[in-house]
């Protein structure tokens, strides 16, 4: 027995391995590309000729014979595999009252009709399996024979391992096991967590959502890199499952929309290109570090133009600092409570507001100076606004909504203040000590005790702690700055925003000179299109609109029929649902929009009492009963839809005055 690092291959790796770059090469044409030709700094460890370990140079990554240690390390998660499933879902955040009645109907069908217990956890043949290293792959046949998963998705960090591996396992008889079980092995040689993350997201996406009930995640070494993914698939498969919509909200916003649309004159921000600027923009969140970064606001706040976002609009006026603009997203009655609670002590006057057509009207209304957009989806979008009216990229948070906002005004040097996206450290606050959820006895009860649960890249180095909500916003900065070719610089002192260039806020000079930001300002406004009250409704007829939702119910009643009539197990009606949700974007007047998401996930929640039921004829008494709630739910849905519009009828006059429309420059 020969051990030796970097040694010949034998005849039969030399073999194996040609045969597999050839197999790669022939699926994953790109990674067979990136893998290295050359020498490489890792070599591998062979006995006999035969791949067992990798020398890393300082170490080992196996520090053994890598064949048996992958194959004890894959028995034993066949045997207890770390698996991502919904525990109760009767406990989690549905987000709406509608699905919340569809979980309980179909867990009082459960209760009353099944033969037997739901099983603990999902039992079925669609879930993932993420196997997070490849290494010498040692560990990759047994999994691709025995894991129960249809799609199984394999990330490498190092070109250089994925080459080691080509020599030690046969990628070709790989490729042929999972094709012969009808699974399907996605290989990705990736870096960043991120990108691997957003990968497994679109891949979700692709397969419904519902399949990500009961995947399972392999852990084959523990690199930063693979730590970080592990942890956060979680908030993955969180956001994966629940709603990105629901009924509710969207009845809501449409009644917002006109609600704002009647009451206020307006400018609309939409996304027609603009000329480039090249002034500053501080973009002020109310993360924790807002407090020690607002000195130095302070002291340049003259020669950049201000967005404030949220809750940052009582730190900033308490310290002197007038934004230009501030930014809003939010739709529901929380905004304007807080937004009287800076009213009650500060002025208003000179700030612009820009807010998204949702926001409650009372809040709008707080200020003198109006900037409505349109957000990127609902139906209130697909019902009014026209291309190119939507903003793309305006959300999850306030300060999406400012760095989108300032990207299409024109802005391209952005400095980020307070945009924390997270914490520095576990346990600590979740915002500025000027935020009125620290100011506020009743408000600051909504932030105590909160930890973020996730772990992110630290902007100046290091760790911060994250969410998924904050983690997904931190995320898409990221890919505005990029896709937009922002400078941004990034003086919080939270997570990590990727194309973005740390900076201390003491380290922030600006050698222009003193900006005259009220010119600047009314430069701005005054090329976008603007808005007497009522005039952007001028060509909307409620009472079409109102016959759309009817006939829009009515199609669905009729999808309802065909399911019921040709499908037979709740898989099939989510792909047929989710087919109909997407060719009907546009119809309708826009109004699918209305109960899409919900619709949706109307079907995931019937899928997670499926997915534990071992019986068949439990299976098929389960989509009986969902079809007919469905059609309760649905129903009344229709009924409440069609008295939201009876409602804004009896306000609704139709207006005459034409709008007043600014040439772009």
């Amino acid at each position: 027995m020969t051990v030796t690092a970097g040694g010949e291959l034998s005849a039969a790796a030399e073999d194996r391995f040609q045969r597999s770059l050839a197999a790669i090469a022939k699926r994953f044409p790109d990674i067979a590309a990136a893998i290295p030709r050359g020498d490489t700094v890792s070599r591998a460890v062979t006995e006999d000729g035969e791949p067992i370990d990798i020398d890393l140079g300082q170490g080992r990554l196996y520090n053994g014979d890598g064949r048996a240690l992958a194959q004890e390390q894959a028995e034993r998660f066949l045997k207890k595999p770390l698996r991502f499933y919904v525990n109760d879902l009767l406990s989690a955040n549905l987000g709406s009252g509608v699905a919340m009645r569809m979980a309980w109907a179909l867990k009082r069908h459960v209760d009353a009709t099944m033969t037997g217990k739901l099983l603990e956890m999902p039992s079925h043949d669609g879930a993932f399996l993420f196997v997070l290293g490849v290494g010498l792959g040692h560990h990759l046949p047994d999994l691709v024979a025995k894991a129960r998963a249809r799609d199984i998705m394999i990330f490498e960090t190092h070109a250089e391992f994925l080459r080691h591996s080509l020599a030690a396992v046969d990628w070709e008889k790989l490729f042929e096991a999972a094709d012969d079980a009808g699974r399907e092995i996605h290989l990705h040689l990736m870096q960043d967590p991120d990108d691997i993350l957003n990968c497994v997201a679109r891949m979700i996406a692709r397969r419904g959502p519902p399949m990500i009930d009961g995947s399972m995640v392999y852990l084959t070494y523990g690199s930063w890199q693979m730590r970080q993914v592990q942890e956060r698939l979680w908030s993955v498969v969180d956001r994966a499952f629940i709603s990105s919509g629901f009924f509710e909200d969207e009845k809501i916003m449409i009644a917002n929309t006109i609600g704002n649309m009647l009451a206020h004159p307006f400018g609309l921000l939409d996304s027609h290109p603009r000329l480039m600027r090249n002034e500053p923009v501080f973009i002020i969140g109310s993360g924790p570090s807002l407090d020690a970064a607002l000195p130095h606001i302070k002291r340049l706040a003259d020669r950049a133009i201000i967005f404030s976002c949220g809750t940052a609009l009582k730190a900033c006026l308490k310290n002197g600092i007038v934004p230009d603009f501030h930014c809003e997203l939010e739709n529901g009655p929380e905004q304007y409570e807080l937004l009287s609670l800076v009213r009650r002590d500060h002025s208003l006057d000179g700030i612009t507001l820009i807010a998204s057509t949702t926001v409650e009207p009372r809040s709008v209304g707080l200020f003198n100076d109006i900037i409505l957009y349109f957000r990127d989806s609902g139906s209130a979008t697909r019902a009014f606004a026209k291309e190119p009216m939507p903003i793309v990229g305006a959300a999850p948070t306030v300060a999406n909504t400012a760095t989108t906002a300032a990207g299409i005004m024109g802005f391209t040097t952005l400095y980020l203040f307070g945009v924390d996206c997270g914490a520095r450290t576990d346990g600590a606050a979740k915002h500025a000590k000027d935020s009125p959820y620290v100011t506020d006895e009743e408000w600051a009860k909504r932030d105590a005790g909160y930890r973020y649960p996730l772990e992110a890249p630290g902007n100046f180095g290091g760790v911060a702690r994250t969410d998924w909500l904050m983690d997904l916003s931190r995320r898409l900065l990221g890919q505005v700055a990029q896709v937009r070719h922002l400078k941004v610089y990034n003086c919080s002192d939270g997570a990590q925003v990727k194309f973005t260039v740390p900076r201390l806020p003491a380290n922030v000079r600006l050698d222009g000179p003193v900006l005259d930001r009220a010119a600047i300002k009314a430069t701005l406004v005054k090329r976008m299109k603007h808005y007497a009250p009522g005039a952007f409704l001028a060509e909307f007829s409620l009472a079409d609109f109102t016959t759309d939702v009817g006939r829009m119910f009515d199609a669905w009643a009729d999808k309802l029929d065909d399911i019921e009539a040709e499908s037979r197990h709740l898989v099939d009606v989510y792909d047929r649902l989710a087919e109909f949700c997407e060719s009907t974007r546009s119809d309708y007047s826009g109004t699918a929009a209305l109960i899409t998401a919900s619709a949706i996930t109307f079907v995931k929640i019937a899928m997670y009492f499926a997915h534990r039921m071992p019986d068949e004829d439990d299976r098929k008494s389960l989509l009986a009963a969902f079809l007919a709630e469905m059609r309760a739910i649905l129903s009344d849905m229709r009924g409440e839809s069609l008295a939201l519009l009876e409602g804004l009828a009896a306000e609704f006059t139709r207006p005459t005055a034409a709008a007043v429309n600014q040439t772009v420059a």
